[in-house]
């Protein structure tokens, strides 16, 4: 009954259906699962077909995520999914960008959760076309859903990612060109968080790679210092208390790899602004006036220590005017891990 609906909707009726069935979905698992070899390939034609419209292909997706969230259905929705998003990856030039963008925010769906076969299998297929999107496209939503997808490759990949291929160097060269060329804060974020993932999984790894990779043209510094100049300076715009924790392990990871490493320990990065003493209060005509603004420049190694205080004091401020309101559940999360990180490395460079 439901297929054939959902085969003779009109665009007025098939956004109801689609609500509908994603609620069917979740009530009977059993039920979706006996009919996925027949809905899988409606729910991806409806999407293609609707990619343009936001409502209709958000419903297409939720009804497509509802599914693999059912684990008899998930490696089966992979199957159905991947020849056809790796087609599109691959001719992006013969597909219009939202449906280009649309598989590329499919990925992270589809591979959530997915074994570490099945990522290994999706990233055959899809991997490589990825990596090129990212150094040649310059749509900046198609950027950022690149950063995303390549992102929740490293999560599900691991270690193990380093040898799939393409060699993890090509990776690194991508991300750091991307990182240096991008515009849109929000892309910048993104691609920042790549390299808090890789630093998750490695940071010895990511600073080997980092060092052996070739700067971006134009680009004065070293590729290990300009990466953690960006991630530090983009570090107090991230949003998120996955994406913060993910962040601030990283950070941690790699000044704990610092503490090591005599060539990490030299790298300067920007520090706080200049203020000339005695001028009172700058003005709009005294700032522009003076010139761009000037910034100290301070070891690595201290501006990764500053972050981790910093994430430590805004976790306490958060606790505390949480248990001010008289909320029942507060959250430590963030406070226990911030703590745990920077108190070992209190007594390290003490």
């Amino acid at each position: 009954g439901i297929l054939a609906l959902m085969e003779e909707a009109s665009e007025e009726i098939v956004h109801v259906v689609l609500e509908t069935l994603s609620v069917v979905i979740k009530a009977d698992a059993s039920c979706a699962a006996a009919i996925e070899d027949r809905l899988c390939p409606i729910l991806f034609r409806i999407w293609a077909t609707h990619v343009n419209d936001p409502i209709i292909s958000q419903d297409a997706m939720d009804a497509i995520e509802s599914l693999v969230s059912i684990p008899e259905c998930s490696s089966k929705v992979l199957e159905h999914a991947i020849p056809s998003l790796g087609s599109v990856l691959a001719s992006p030039q013969q597909n219009s960008t939202p449906l280009v963008e649309g598989a590329l925010d499919l990925l992270p769906m589809l591979l959530k959760p997915t074994t570490l076969e099945q990522a290994r299998a999706c990233h055959s297929v899809v991997y490589k076309d990825v990596l090129n999107l990212g150094m040649h496209h310059d749509d900046s939503g198609v950027l950022q859903s690149v950063a995303e997808a390549l992102r929740m490759f490293v999560m599900r990949g691991s270690e193990h990612l380093l040898h799939w291929g393409p060699a993890a160097s090509a990776e690194e060269n991508l991300q750091v060109t991307r990182l240096y060329l991008a515009q849109i804060p929000l892309l910048k974020v993104s691609l920042v968080l790549v390299f808090a993932s890789l630093a998750h999984m490695s940071a010895a790894g990511l600073t080997t790679c980092l060092k052996a990779a070739t700067p971006p043209p134009g680009c004065a510094e070293s590729t290990v210092a300009y990466v953690m100049g960006q991630w530090t300076q983009w570090q107090q715009d991230i949003q998120g208390a996955y994406e913060i924790k993910l962040s601030t392990l990283g950070l941690a990871q790699m000044m704990a790899q610092g503490l090591a490493d005599p060539e990490l320990g030299q790298i300067v990065v920007q520090g706080d602004p200049i203020i000339a003493q005695g001028e009172g209060v700058m003005t709009r005509s005294r700032a522009k006036a003076a010139g761009p603004t000037q910034y100290s420049q301070i070891p690595l190694n201290v501006k990764l220590f500053t972050r981790m205080a910093d994430a430590l004091i805004e976790a306490q401020e958060q606790a505390h005017g949480k248990m001010a309101t008289g909320e029942e559940y507060v959250s430590f999360s963030i406070y226990a891990l911030s703590y745990a990180l920077v108190a070992p490395l209190i007594s390290c460079v003490s």
